[in-house]
């Protein structure tokens, strides 16, 4: 049901919604990976010695997995909408797995631009920004689909969250922790 709803969504297909579940165990399900991939990382930095830089950047990750839910709940409740938020949240979750093929279905007609004379510069920015547009797109679609915003609506909480998401992983980095990690360098 994850997959048919991640390809309906990915299409513009607002019944793709309706493929993810409501309850805690979709969203604890849909949490796991975005926890895992973070407590590896700590996990390595940390048996590396940089204990305190793994730490810091793992809960740093975690308030920023964590955000997206937060936000949406309480715009959820603000709106007469809580018996949504959920759903949503589980698909926004599981969403973020869309940029792998979107990202192998742009790297392939890249490479189709750039053997057909493109500068290869260029095909890689426009791929990139098109990427970029497509997972925000898809996003602001998921809060329209799942929790019935408008178009203004939908934009501003997609930026709200991306925003909190976004201080939550940077601001360890800007106050110097987790610069230390064995896969950062």
């Amino acid at each position: 049901m994850i997959i048919r709803g991640l390809f309906m969504l990915a299409r513009g297909e607002k019944a793709g919604i309706r493929e993810f579940g409501d309850d805690l165990d979709s969203f604890t399900s849909s949490l796991a990976p975005l926890v895992a991939f973070p407590l590896v990382w700590a996990g390595i930095t940390a048996l590396s010695g940089q204990w305190e830089s793994a730490l810091v950047a793992f809960l740093a990750q975690i308030c920023a997995v964590l955000a997206l839910p937060v936000i949406v709940h309480a715009y959820a409740t603000r709106t007469n909408r809580e018996e949504l938020w959920l759903r949503t949240v589980v698909a926004m979750n599981w969403s973020l797995w869309v940029a792998i093929p979107a990202a192998l279905l742009v790297g392939l007609l890249g490479g189709l631009l750039e053997g057909a004379g493109l500068p290869a510069g260029l095909v890689g920015h426009a791929a990139m920004a098109g990427l970029l547009l497509y997972m925000l797109w898809l996003q602001w679609f998921i809060f329209s689909a799942g929790l019935g915003t408008g178009t203004l609506e939908g934009f501003a909480l997609l930026v709200t969250c991306g925003l909190a998401q976004a201080l939550f992983a940077i601001t360890p980095m800007a106050l110097g922790y987790a610069m230390h990690s064995p896969l950062v360098g």
